[in-house]
């Protein structure tokens, strides 16, 4: 009991934050609200998590302990291999939504998505590209992974994504959250760091945004998202085989 509530109860402050926020400012804009609730959430759970690895900002040892914890032993080429999965992964499985078909019959998915699009993009990119991804990992890939990771990866990283995806609500962003889940909790694993996991999620969404701004330039598009795609599925591939390798080694 202990691990399921360390496990679902940021998940539940997180909600509560956002609806009282909704509540508080009914007519404004959805991506604004949930900007500012994962502000608030961050600001509350980060210090929890970071104490349960004794990690602080007043001891010499608690602050070399908070940057492994968080973006410690990522180097150049590492950062740029974490970018590069992130943005493929991005583009590899919204076409795996786009060929699925399910937006045909899942026609409210439309009406949701497009409230991320409609501030300026610059409020796109903070809240949509780097805040809410940052929070949704220390949520998602931080207290919920860890909690589960005593058990066994795959059944940290699969439940931990099966949460992503339920929590996003809809089947086409569950779907989505989903498959990118299972390569966040893949990188939160082998890189050994909540930072890696964050710098995946915050790539994937920045060209989620970047792809919807260039729209208009459809064979440039085309090309750049054939590439991604490719080194998306790639990602995936190497995150399944580890799961399927991690599981048969723990058997």
């Amino acid at each position: 009991m202990k691990i399921l509530w360390r496990a679902l109860y940021p998940i539940v402050l997180y909600e509560l934050v956002t609806a009282a926020l909704f509540l508080l400012r009914p007519d404004g804009e959805a991506l604004l609200s949930q900007g500012i609730s994962a502000v608030l959430t961050a600001a509350v759970l980060f210090p929890v998590y970071a104490r349960g690895y004794g990690g602080t900002l007043t001891e010499k040892d608690g602050r070399r302990r908070l940057r492994r914890l968080t973006f410690g032993g990522i180097g150049g080429r590492q950062f740029l291999w974490l970018v590069v999965a992130g943005a493929a992964a991005s583009i590899c499985f919204n076409c795996v939504i786009d060929l699925s078909g399910l937006k045909a019959v899942f026609t409210g998915y439309e009406q949701t998505a497009g409230l991320v699009y409609v501030p300026s993009v610059r409020q796109q990119v903070l809240w949509a590209g780097v805040l809410i991804p940052l929070t949704e990992e220390l949520i998602f890939r931080g207290f919920i992974y860890d909690a589960l990771r005593r058990f066994s990866f795959p059944a940290a990283a699969f439940v931990s994504a099966g949460l992503f995806g339920f929590y996003h609500g809809s089947i086409i962003q569950g779907g989505y959250a989903f498959m990118i889940g299972l390569v966040l909790a893949d990188c939160r694993e082998n890189v050994g760091c909540l930072g890696a996991a964050v710098l995946v999620h915050v790539s994937a969404n920045l060209t989620s945004l970047a792809v919807e701004a260039a729209a208009g330039d459809a064979i440039a598009s085309a090309w750049v998202q054939a590439v991604l795609a490719a080194a998306g599925a790639l990602a995936l591939w190497r995150s399944l085989k580890r799961l399927v390798l991690e599981e048969k080694k723990e058997v």
